[in-house]
């Protein structure tokens, strides 16, 4: 399960990287996601009343959280998926603007 392998990893980068290292690692991967972001908000398929770095930090908290819960056993990693969906899918989905005073 990507979350589980996920934190695993982190965990072994830690023991052998810097923490240097992690964040330039860590920096790469949020560019690619903020471009997607830009561009997926410029194309209607994300909300884009919230900025991106909102985008960012939910989905980084809400897979960390994820992470967590696996680890401590609360949930099963095989559900996981389901409830990071469950928040992030509504959280990026666009929104019906309204024009005017109604």
């Amino acid at each position: 399960m990507f979350v589980d392998q996920s934190r695993a990893l982190l965990a072994t980068a830690q023991k052998e990287l810097s923490a240097a290292r992690i964040r330039e690692l860590h920096e790469k991967a949020e560019a690619r996601m903020r471009g997607l972001l830009l561009r997926g908000q410029r194309e209607g398929a994300f909300r884009a009343d919230l900025p991106v770095s909102w985008l960012l930090t939910t989905t980084h908290v809400v897979l960390n959280g994820a992470a967590e819960e696996v680890r401590t056993g609360r949930i099963d990693p095989d559900d996981a998926p389901w409830f990071i969906d469950a928040i992030l899918l509504p959280a990026f989905a666009p929104t019906a603007t309204t024009q005017g005073d109604g």
